[in-house]
């Protein structure tokens, strides 16, 4: 975005040899400054106006493509039966907290022996 930024002020700052007055040669250097203020704050409305297209465009592509969105069915993968607890279900045997009722059944670590 940076970089879009970046070109478009390139852009701005090669069209606008801002020729306000640019028939005037006699001006003093405050009225000068004034015209290059003025070129700037040009430059800035049309860049400002442009992000904002580009904003609303891509919020409208969002907000459609959300709308769209078809809704999220649960995976059968995953044992819901409310017999064994959450924390169960999601830690098994390293759950510290369970809640009843759970059926879940501790399996114990067999180490062999050498």
């Amino acid at each position: 975005m940076a970089d879009k930024m970046a070109e478009q002020t390139k852009e701005v700052h090669s069209v606008c040899s801002c020729g306000h007055g640019s028939g005037i040669t006699n001006k003093p250097a405050t009225s000068a400054q004034d015209e290059r203020i003025l070129c700037m704050i040009e430059s800035l409305t049309r860049e400002i106006a442009a992000l904002k297209t580009d904003r609303s465009r891509n919020n409208y592509r969002h907000l459609r493509k959300n709308h769209q969105r078809r809704p999220r069915s649960r995976s059968n993968s995953v044992n819901r039966t409310p017999s064994v607890c959450y924390f169960h279900r999601k830690f098994g045997n390293e759950a510290y907290r369970c809640r009843s009722p759970c059926t879940f059944e501790k399996k114990t670590n067999q180490t062999r022996e050498n």
